[in-house]
Parts: structure tokens; C-alpha cells; sequence
């Protein structure tokens, strides 16, 4: 009864083919609000009423339809098979909790790039060509039947899926969950603080598996062990056999075995973002950001004739292009880039010309490179903040990099979330961030379990000494 009262309803509310408007339109005099319509059959948490301070202060129920003439909610609960109007609940409109995968950081892809140049291991690639097909699902999922297969008399039914198809939301996961039980099968575990590298060893061979998406990356002293690794991963599903890794992400891997160099550039990323907005024959310049230069909300247009004009622009699109190349190899544009990134509401033209002059930076300085040495395999950071900078919030921003095998591996750089009073307490929530991402780091390298000489903490250097 309920949900034939809430299709109803809803009917109601959409155009029909007989008339150009609404019946609701005809009845009220005014346009239907959308706003308020959910899924029907979907998860809400209804707060409770007069809760005690230790008592839940909500109650999972089942969204089933709309009061005659309110706004709020019908919501049945399966335990006392009641139906309570209310107008306070969160929707969770998902009909299934679990639909992500855990992505890989890129910080940890450099960090095991940089082990491997200062160690000499081999680097390895692999491409999973059939990733989210044929895998098991935990929910049950229904289709329509597809064109061709639909047989007279039958058109009503639907298909039940037993596999995960190419589209579904629970591809990504399930596939997941598969590689996770396959892999560890075989012997590898899994990082506890970072779910996308793997790792076997023993007293004399040490092998990594990073998985990205549907592409692997091998890292390991053991060329035999690699090989049998490899042959087993393609006997589990259809793999191509990269060699040696070239390219990971769009970033461009070079490498000198004699010095133990390895090198990352986007140079190829660089120059596609380039023709992209046609920025490819414009000047170079040799800094990310003009001095003197200050960007606020003040600055962003006005009027319904400039705000018309900035619709053409492109300036979300090339911040986001930005913020590829650094969060993958350019932390030296990651305070120009944070800048920016604060305005893709309302850009203004002072906004865009900061873009362009990114650009035009990143267009001299396309070959730039990460480079990873057999230097000393020991983590360094270093942390620093500006003061009240930003003049819409006075608030300040906080910045830091690590380093490891005389190369960056870590970096940002972020507007902080307090007003700071004064120079020494921006800088000590700088520190303090810092410090953070100094335990997370130390805690990884300590489950990679290649540096035997690792220090209790890891060093961290401020230039303000009252923090």
C-alpha cells in the first residue's frame, strides 16, 4: 500500500504526455520540489526523540513513502514492524555500504621507487587485462534482460546477477577482494598502513607487489623469484607482461643501474596539459607564483555579466590538470597550486592569469625531475608555514616534504583549519602535521622491512624555534 501511494505520488509530480505540466502544477498553481524525494526502500538513521545522554540518539529504519499533505518521511522498522513519521533523518540511499577499493598512495609508489634505486632491485610491470569481470558478488543485483535475449511472453522478467559486469559500482571491490585472496595465497602480506603493497620476503629475498587500479608493479632483489611470481599471477588471470616499468600513472620512469639513479618526470603530461589549453607557444617563466601577488574572493566577479563571461573558462578543469602533475612528481608547484584551487567557485580573470603563470612555469620546466640516489636511505623532513596569508579567512598555510635517497616522496601544502595568532603557533601546526606524516612514514618503512639501521624518529626540521 505504501509504495503504491509514494509511485503515486510521484507520478503526480513528473510532466505527462497529455498535458505540457505537471498535474501537481495544475492543482497547486506552483512547480513540484524535488528536493525531497529519496529512494524508496533506502537505509535512514531517524534521530530518537527524548534520547538519554547514553542512550543512541538515532535508529536505523526503512525510507517508505511521504505523509499526505507534509513533508517529512514515512520510516518502517523491521524489529516492532512500526511506521513513524519524522522529519530529521540521514538517508544513506546506497543499497549496498562497501562499494570502494583502496587505492594506492602515490607517496608510497615513490617511497618503494626510491628503495629500489638506492638497493639496485629490479622493477617490474604487469597489466591485468580482463580486472572487473567474472568476479563474485556479496549483494544481490538484477538487471534487465538485454536486447536480443528478451523472449516473447517474458518481457517482465529481469536477470539476476551472479558475476560482477564492467560498470558496476562493486566491479572496483570485488576485484579487489579477489586479488587480495589470491595474492596472499601465494604468501605475500599485506601492509597495514598501506592496503596496496604486498610483500614476501625471507633472509636473502625480498619481493613487493603494488597493485594500481588493473596495473602491477614488481619490486624485489630476486630476479628468479619475480619470474615465478609473474608466471603465477598469469596463470590466475589474463595478464600482459610489461617488462621493465617504463611508465606508471603518466609518469615517466628512468633509470641508471650503474649509479643507482632512478628518475620521475612528467614531461610527456606536461606537454598534453599544454596543447590542452592552449597554452604550448606561450612564455616561460621561472617561477610557479608572482611576488606581491594576492588572491581573494574580492577579486572574483561581481555581476551577472562577468560571472556569464567566466562560464567559458576552463579553470577548474586546469587546476585539476595541475593537480595531477603535483601530487605525482612536482611538489615544487604545490603551493601555487593550493592557491589557486581555493577559487573554482567563482574564478575571476587575477585567478586565471595565476594559472596561465603556472603553466607557463611548468612549460620551462617540463623536464624537471624527481631523482632517487644511492644516498643515505634515511628520512628527512622539513616543515614550514607563511602567516594569516590568506585575506578572506586570515588564515595561514601550512607546508611540508620528506625526503628519502636525496629525493622527494612526500609533500603538501594546505590552507590550516584555525586562525593562528601569532608566527610560532602557525608554525607549530605545521610541525605538528609534519610530525604526523612522520609517523605514518616510519611506520611503512618499518613494515618494508629494508632498512635495518632505521632511527626511533624520524628527524624533522622547522626554522622557527619558539615552535
Amino acid at each position: 500500500g505504501l509504495a503504491l501511494e509514494t509511485a503515486v505520488y510521484i507520478l503526480n509530480m513528473v510532466p505527462s504526455k497529455s498535458v505540457e505540466t505537471t498535474p501537481y502544477e495544475m492543482w497547486k498553481g506552483r512547480k513540484p520540489n524535488f528536493s525531497q524525494f529519496r529512494i524508496w526502500g533506502s537505509l535512514a538513521h531517524v534521530l530518537v526523540q527524548e534520547a538519554g545522554k547514553l542512550e543512541k540518539c538515532s535508529e536505523a529504519r526503512v525510507f517508505v513513502g511521504y505523509p499526505k499533505g507534509m513533508k517529512d518521511g514515512l520510516f518502517y522498522s523491521p524489529e516492532d514492524s512500526k511506521v513513524i513519521v519524522s522529519t530529521n533523518a540521514r538517508f544513506l540511499e546506497e543499497d549496498y555500504i562497501m562499494n570502494h577499493k583502496p587505492a594506492i598512495m602515490l607517496k608510497s609508489i615513490r617511497i618503494l621507487l626510491a628503495v629500489a634505486a638506492h638497493m639496485d632491485y629490479e622493477v617490474w610491470q604487469m597489466d591485468v587485462k580482463t580486472v572487473f569481470v567474472n568476479e563474485n558478488l556479496q549483494e544481490d543485483i538484477y538487471m534487465q534482460q538485454p536486447e536480443g535475449f528478451i523472449a516473447k511472453g517474458h518481457e517482465h522478467l529481469v536477470c539476476t546477477l551472479n558475476r560482477s559486469i564492467y560498470g558496476l559500482k562493486q566491479a572496483l571491490r570485488s576485484w579487489n577482494i579477489r586479488f587480495d585472496e589470491v595474492i596472499q595465497s601465494y604468501g605475500f602480506t599485506q601492509c597495514p598502513d598501506e592496503h596496496c603493497v604486498y610483500k614476501k620476503n625471507n633472509a636473502s629475498m625480498v619481493v613487493f607487489l603494488m597493485l594500481y587500479v588493473d596495473d602491477i608493479l614488481l619490486i624485489g632483489n630476486s630476479k628468479k623469484e619475480l619470474l615465478d611470481v609473474k608466471v603465477w599471477l598469469s596463470k590466475q588471470s589474463d595478464m600482459k607482461d610489461l617488462g621493465e616499468a617504463g611508465h606508471i600513472l603518466g609518469i615517466r620512469v628512468i633509470r641508471d643501474r650503474n649509479k643507482r639513479m632512478l628518475c620521475l618526470f612528467q614531461s610527456s603530461y606536461i606537454g598534453t596539459v599544454m596543447a590542452r589549453f592552449s597554452m604550448q607557444d606561450s612564455k616561460k617563466d621561472t617561477l610557479p607564483f608572482r611576488k606581491g601577488i594576492h588572491l581573494s574572493k574580492e577579486i572574483s566577479p561581481k555581476t551577472s555579466q562577468e560571472i556569464e563571461d567566466m562560464k567559458t573558462v576552463l579553470y577548474a578543469s586546469a587546476v585539476g590538470s595541475l593537480m595531477y602533475a603535483m601530487l605525482c612528481a612536482r611538489s615544487d608547484i604545490s603551493y601555487a597550486v593550493g592557491l589557486v584551487a581555493r577559487y573554482q567557485s567563482i574564478p575571476g580573470r587575477e585567478h586565471c592569469s595565476a594559472v596561465k603563470h603556472i603553466l607557463k612555469y611548468l612549460r620551462k620546466t617540463k623536464e624537471y625531475m624527481l631523482v632517487y640516489r644511492e644516498n643515505n636511505l634515511l628520512p628527512l623532513g622539513y616543515s614550514d608555514s607563511d602567516f594569516q596569508s590568506d585575506r578572506d579567512e586570515s588564515k595561514s598555510t601550512s607546508s611540508y616534504v620528506f625526503t628519502l635517497g636525496g629525493g622527494a616522496i612526500s609533500w603538501r601544502s594546505a590552507k590550516q583549519k584555525c586562525v593562528a595568532d601569532s608566527t610560532m603557533e602557525a608554525e607549530y601546526i605545521a610541525a605538528s602535521e609534519a610530525a604526523k606524516e612522520a609517523i605514518w612514514l616510519r611506520n611503512f618503512l618499518v613494515d618494508l622491512e629494508v632498512i635495518t639501521s632505521l632511527p626511533r624518529g624520524i628527524t624533522v626540521y622547522c626554522d622557527n624555534s619558539g615552535a
